[in-house]
């Protein structure tokens, strides 16, 4: 729909073009220059750096595409944020635009856009209803999106390629431009992205009757400005924008056509010549130079451009946005331990604090809800993701608006969602990541200081106060900087009740009296009733020590300061600042010294060096390294501790390995002390001298750490390891990045001798009625923790024998009513069972008397309340009325063996061909699991040594817990067809609460850990959380959801590890399930009252 004026224009500028070069034809050249007029390679990496730089490591979709064309990876975090925003809306897109977007990302990253979380993205576009809304622009990046991947359209597809470039053509202006609307003045950003559709059409049928294409690049040429650049009309004023001159350039190239060719230059400023000149100092682009000011729309689009222009000049003929060639791939985000909160927007809604390892903060937040410590729901509206957490999601108070965010404080930076999405930023180590419910003014506490001393310690009686900062934003600059919290309140809580509260004044500060001396929690908030807060909740301890305060030791001058610490055992403190950073400082401390020696260390800047010596104790930081979390206000330094100190040795000797005993401690001193964990980014030297060959282990809030050995400084260093040691000279070398309780000791070799399996004997007999034997002496090996009533109970289960009996609360213990048939008072009204250990009737419940190895238990009938057995009539109680019934009907299965006294005898060599292979420990567990149905075995074998998988456990509980399995029970998961065989038993057991999964997911067909099965059974049995101490030597690998879990079962002993070690990623063979399932089946009615 071209104008006669504008052909006739066109072939006037062509003659003319004729006349100066015989290369000039009637339309543009498509020749490629050799190479660029400038350093084309440097240009795309300052401008990639940009991108690179922001919190995501890309900036937006728009820039994951030019770093993917300028051969960088992007982080898999970004291509995963896509793929949420996918899932989480089920592929619906507010806008036709942001599908298409998201489309030609994600096949730049390597995606097939026809499966992204089970949805055709292709599909949604060639059969969308809303093309056309946003005008021209739908159909033009549908095409474009549709040749991102090549891929396939239907013939009969509302939206082909044919109909979409006919819709494209019907909108052309009449001076052969295109704008966003039919009629309007042509623009030159929608002209260039018409011709980037266009492209690869030249041949269509429709583009070659209207001659399109010439048409377009004509346009670019005749409505370039004499600067080189287009000058359009914008809210009433002209603008010459970088953005019209990328978008050309995008054009052009796509099309085969230089962009710094004859028809393409003007004054002698080509296009690339006039895009260069929007450049910034730092290579990044303004929008125009009448504000020049880095602009991140300008600098993708420029991008974009540079990388077009550099495929052009490769001559391979590859367009920007064709992404079926070779692509760069991604970079793998690895997950990073952080610290993470949960604040709700209520008081005593901080649903969660600890840490997680993950990639992101979704991540994040997903991990910390596997441990069933929240409630999480994930959704996505307007291309970003929303979570719903314990029930609280977007506008939680009725026109509020809040929704939850999250803030990662990065030393002194803190990153938001203006920073990038939740799912987009990656978490790096030791970050502290907080999610909370915000309306539109909540800020985060940066700081909570106590002053006149600043850290999370002060001396008791003395006045002081709590200083508060928050991140507020700074709107002249548009960046968080931190400012006082006034208006806030302020609490100080001891033992969970608040004992004061005072609210910060204009400098953000609060006054408190003196406190005694204990440990604290100071706690920063300002609640809105029915809204988001004013800040979001902040904690931190606080301790309170005894005594005389610290004496301050001011550095001497000069850049080799000196400090001898005093013979007179009081505490000193020794301040350093910023400005000591270039300083080496040497601090001698008396060997005999008792007192705190300590300094005072600024966070997140360079320290000078320090070097500490006592005895023959050195500490020693290199000069640059910086303390990056925790409380550096009162670093002790070389503290002694005592050696004899029982609990200490108790801790370090749990660390020595089989085989060898603790031959003494060395030396123990803590470096740090004060509150919480101190941790530095680079090592800090611990020099024991004179102690070559020790070991060496840290103590961390009372657990215990072996420090892994090596052959040198090098090797340790190359492990990555947090700390090691290793020898130097006569000396022993403990390289850390954390401060704590430092301990070196010696092992020596013991031979121990072989401890036999403890054993018992037990019967049963009914001879006072003359039923002669129901068991006769049996021997057994002892579990821990066996009682007379454990061992009756396994015994006639495994025997298939019947029984009855009652838990009573009041006594806490079972009473047995009945043994294979016979019960109490049916033999008269003083009839019933009793039992004796060792020939003594103890006189109290059976389930509370422990039994040792030799012990001989007896339970016998009694036809007058045990004067027929030689005991004391005074043994019976009057019964409370508090009592669970519990019976044991007889097991009748076929495969059993019964002899002349009725018990039962379970052959496992007849059930299964495979045994011989069943471990000892494991067999009587197996021979009742059998003889009850629970285990059945597959082809004739049991198969004990191979690993189980989560639907098999899961499988195995339910039938140990008898719960009713319901055939075709919707399943939760999206990986648990019903057609499977464990279905029915995953539904089951998820419908009972015994089972939990991850993202909708149950991975049925994954070997179970052991601290998922301790997890599972802490479920299935609903046992509270054990308070009992437990000491494993792996503590530290057990994963934090599940530690309560691992406590639990290990307090109760329904689960034990080996050698002090709980193996909790280890995965679990199937003898191994079947004894810890049969340990939960003899523990439920013992304790379910």
């Amino acid at each position: 729909m071209r104008s006669k004026a504008i052909k006739s224009l066109a072939i006037i500028v062509s003659f003319i073009m004729l006349l100066l070069s015989i290369t000039a034809g009637l339309g543009p050249v498509k020749t490629a220059r050799a190479e660029a007029p400038f350093d084309l390679a440097a240009t795309i990496e300052a401008a990639s750096g940009y991108f690179q730089k922001s919190s995501s490591g890309v900036g937006s979709d728009w820039g994951a595409i030019g770093l993917t064309r300028a051969g960088k990876k992007i982080p898999d975090t970004y291509v995963q944020s896509l793929v949420n925003r996918v899932k989480y809306s089920e592929a619906e897109f507010d806008r036709v635009t942001e599908l298409e977007r998201t489309i030609m990302t994600l096949s730049a990253a390597g995606q097939d856009a026809t499966n992204i979380a089970g949805f055709n993205l292709i599909e949604k576009l060639y059969s969308s209803n809303y093309m056309i809304n946003q005008g021209i622009n739908g159909p033009i990046f549908a095409l474009i999106a549709m040749d991102s991947g090549h891929y396939e359209v239907p013939a009969d597809a509302k939206w082909t390629r044919e109909t979409l470039i006919d819709e494209i053509a019907s909108r052309q202006n009449e001076d052969g431009g295109f704008s966003l609307s039919v009629g309007n003045h042509s623009d030159p950003d929608l002209t260039a992205m018409s011709l980037i559709a266009l492209a690869p059409y030249a041949e269509n049928a429709t583009v070659k009757r209207l001659d399109l294409i010439s048409d377009l690049t004509q346009w670019l040429s005749l409505k370039q400005s004499p600067n080189g650049g287009y000058i359009i009309t914008s809210w009433g004023s002209t603008v010459d924008s970088s953005e019209s001159v990328a978008q050309a350039i995008i054009g052009l190239t796509a099309y085969g056509v230089d962009p710094t060719g004859p028809d393409y230059t003007k004054n002698g400023i080509t296009l690339i010549d006039k895009l260069m000149q929007f450049r910034m100092e730092d290579g990044t682009f303004t929008h125009t130079m009448d504000w020049p000011m880095s602009n991140g729309m300008a600098t993708e689009q420029a991008l974009q451009a540079l990388d077009a222009y550099k495929l052009f000049l490769e001559g391979h003929g590859e367009r920007l946005y064709d992404f079926s060639g070779t692509l760069p791939g991604l970079e793998h985000i690895p997950a990073a331990p952080v610290k993470i909160r949960v604040e709700g927007p209520e008081p005593n809604q901080s649903f969660f604090e600890g840490t997680a390892n993950a990639a992101t903060p979704l991540e994040a937040l997903k991990s910390v809800s596997t441990t069933g410590s929240i409630q999480l729901g994930i959704t996505s509206m307007w291309g970003m993701v929303f979570v719903a957490i314990n029930d609280i999601a977007y506008n939680h108070y009725e026109n509020d608006y809040g929704s939850w965010s999250f803030a990662i404080q990065r030393g002194n930076t803190w990153l938001t969602s203006s920073d990038g999405a939740m799912d987009e930023i990656p978490l790096k180590t030791a970050d502290k990541l907080v999610f909370y419910y915000k309306a539109d003014n909540t800020e985060m506490i940066d700081t909570i200081k106590v002053q006149p001393e600043s850290g999370t310690s002060l001396n008791e009686d003395h006045a002081f106060d709590i200083v508060v900062n928050k991140m507020t934003m700074d709107w002249s600059s548009f960046t968080l900087v931190s400012a006082p919290a006034e208006g806030v309140n302020v609490d100080i809580v001891h033992e969970g009740e608040t004992i004061s509260t005072q609210t910060t004044n204009a400098q953000g500060t609060a006054r408190f009296d003196g406190l005694t001396a204990g440990s604290y929690t100071v706690s920063v908030s300002k609640y809105v009733p029915k809204s988001g807060p004013d800040v979001v909740h902040k904690s931190m301890p606080l301790e309170v020590r005894s005594g005389i305060p610290p004496i301050e030791l001011p550095l001497p001058n000069g850049v080799q300061p000196t400090i001898t610490i005093p013979s007179d055992d009081r505490p000193y403190i020794i301040g350093i600042a910023d400005s000591d950073s270039q300083k080496q400082i040497a601090i001698t401390i008396p060997q005999q010294n008792q007192s705190l020696v300590m300094l005072n260390l600024p966070p997140n800047t360079d320290l000078p060096a320090i070097e500490a010596k006592k005895g023959n104790l050195t500490f020693s930081i290199a000069q640059g390294t910086q303390l990056i979390s925790g409380d550096g206000s009162s670093i002790e330094l070389l503290t002694s501790k005592n050696k004899s100190d029982s609990v200490l040795i108790s801790r370090v000797n749990s660390l020595i390995p089989s085989g060898s005993t603790l031959n003494r401690l060395s030396e123990v001193i803590t470096v740090g002390g004060g509150v919480g964990r101190v941790e530095f980014d680079s090592y800090l030297t611990l020099t024991f001298a004179g102690l070559k060959g020790n070991q060496a282990a840290y103590i961390q809030n009372g657990s215990p750490h072996v420090i892994q050995r090596f052959a040198n400084d090098a090797e340790g260093l190359a492990s990555g390891k947090e700390e090691y040691a290793f020898d130097s000279g006569d000396d022993l070398i403990v390289k850390t990045k954390h401060f704590t309780d430092y301990v070196a000791y010696t092992t020596q070799t013991v031979t121990i001798p072989s401890v036999p399996t403890p054993h018992a004997t037990l019967s049963v007999d009914k001879l006072t009625i003359n039923k002669g034997y129901v068991l006769q002496n049996t021997s057994f090996d002892l579990q821990p923790g066996d009682t007379a009533w454990s061992v009756l109970k396994r015994s006639l289960d495994a025997k298939g024998i019947s029984y009855k009996s009652k838990y009573y609360a009041s006594f806490g213990s079972v009473y047995v009513q009945a043994i294979d048939g016979d019960g109490e008072f049916d033999h008269g009204a003083n009839s019933g069972w009793m039992y004796n250990v060792n020939g003594i009737y103890p006189g109290y419940g059976s389930s509370s008397y422990t039994l040792k190895d030799g012990d001989k238990v007896e339970w016998r009938y009694t036809t007058n309340l045990g004067k027929d057995l030689g005991a004391s009539t005074s043994q019976w109680p009057d019964l409370p009325d508090d009592a669970t019934d519990n019976e044991v009907p007889p097991n009748n299965e076929q495969d059993q063996n019964t002899d002349s006294s009725g018990s039962v005898n379970v052959d496992l060599n007849k059930h299964y061909s495979d045994a011989k292979q069943i471990a000892a420990w494991a067999t009587s567990a197996i021979e009742t699991a059998t003889s009850k149905g629970f285990v059945k075995g597959t082809s004739g074998k049991l198969n004990p040594k191979s690993k189980i998988t989560r639907a098999e456990f899961a499988k195995l509980m339910v039938e140990v817990l008898g719960l009713n399995v319901t055939a075709g029970a919707a399943s939760q998961f999206t990986d648990v067809p019903q057609n499977k065989w464990f279905a029915s038993y995953i539904n089951t057991a998820y419908n009972s609460g015994i089972i939990m999964g991850f993202e909708n997911r149950f991975n049925p067909n994954e070997t179970i850990t052991r601290e998922q099965m301790a997890a599972i059974v802490v479920r299935a049995l609903k046992l509270k959380q054990s308070s009992s101490s437990v000491t494993l030597q792996d503590w530290d690998q057990v994963s934090k959801w599940a530690q309560a879990d691992v406590q639990t079962v290990s307090a109760l002993q329904i689960m034990q590890g080996s050698a002090n070690r709980f193996n909790p990623a280890d995965s679990v063979t199937r003898e191994m399930a079947i004894v810890v399932a049969m340990r939960a089946y003899a523990y439920k009615p013992d304790h379910n009252s």
